[in-house]
């Protein structure tokens, strides 16, 4: 959204290795310059931070992720944090949630629950055409069924309003973004709707996940989930939590896949849904397949998540050449 020349990450180019990558391909005239970096374990975002001295810092969202190698929640929340130390830093754009761990006075913070935001997220809901909701009033509506973009959304205009720029004038950059690939992208296939988020997982975007799935409400919903990857000592629990969100959802069809998501397995087995785990993904594509061939009658609406090292795109392959 962001208005002049424009140089960003490009793939996965994020750690000490490819970030200097995209320092180095850049033009001399561009007029932003928009870094991701990763970080799987504390300090790795300061090393980053020390690169390239940004000007604003965002945390786009925290989650229980690489929890193997940063060892606590708290331990990812500063090390996402650490993007704060820059000398350069006018602005930091982070969760309000994580508010006691920001350095600065001079932060934006952004929240779809809490009022005491600076920039509060309200009326989020999805349907066919994408996630609708408003900030500070403004209604928006941006053409990609998930929850969680609300708030990616509240992040971009933290950054528009750190330099100054009247984000409401790019509306119309807002609503006519079109997601990026494996992260809740919409395949139409007959009356089959198979939405593809099989980017990565944590907890935080596999509930996002459920509460954009569960919000329709006339398919037939269908969850695939593959394990969440490096969850060290906490992935047995984080699994269970993911089976009690399951359970409370109003999705019947559930999925699982690998080693670790016997664990929700655990949890929904006392419940009333149809719930089948594999540990053989192509069985699973192959169960799957059988059972929507015979239930083309009604829409259906499918997701399917997990893991990077999951590789759970090859079950949306399989689909799409089996239907």
């Amino acid at each position: 959204v962001l208005p002049g020349k424009v140089h960003k990450t490009y793939k996965n180019f994020n750690s000490q290795i490819g970030l200097p990558k995209v320092l180095l391909s850049a033009d001399e005239d561009i007029d932003y310059l928009v870094l991701e970096m990763g970080a799987t374990a504390l300090n790795d975002v300061s090393r980053l931070t020390e690169i390239a001295k940004p000007h604003i810092g965002v945390v786009s969202s925290i989650g229980e992720e690489h929890l193997e190698s940063f060892g606590s929640i708290e331990n990812v929340v500063k090390g996402n944090f650490e993007i704060f130390e820059s000398p350069n830093l006018i602005s930091g754009v982070y969760p309000k949630a994580f508010d006691r761990f920001y350095p600065h006075k001079n932060g934006i913070s952004f929240c779809r629950y809490k009022e005491d935001a600076d920039i509060k997220v309200r009326n989020v809901y999805v349907d066919e055409e994408g996630t609708h909701f408003e900030i500070m009033g403004v209604k928006l509506l941006i053409p990609v069924l998930s929850i969680g973009i609300s708030e990616s959304a509240a992040a971009a205009v933290g950054v528009l309003s750190s330099l100054g720029i009247d984000w409401r004038e790019l509306k119309d950059k807002f609503e006519s973004f079109k997601g990026i690939q494996g992260r809740m992208q919409v395949i139409k296939k007959g009356p089959v709707r198979i939405i593809d988020d099989t980017y990565n997982a944590n907890p935080v975007s596999v509930k996002n996940a459920v509460l954009t799935l569960d919000s329709f409400k006339d398919f037939n919903k269908i969850i695939v989930i593959g394990d969440m990857l490096e969850m060290g000592q906490h992935a047995k629990a984080l699994h269970q939590k993911v089976g009690a969100i399951l359970k409370a959802s109003n999705i019947d069809n559930i999925y699982l896949y690998g080693e670790q998501t016997k664990h929700a397995f655990d949890i929904l087995s006392s419940s009333n849904k149809l719930v089948f785990y594999f540990e053989n993904q192509e069985e699973l594509s192959y169960h799957l397949l059988k059972s929507l061939k015979r239930n083309l009658d009604k829409p259906i609406m499918l997701l399917v998540k997990g893991s990077r090292g999951m590789k759970m795109e090859n079950v949306v392959d399989r689909l799409l050449n089996g239907l």
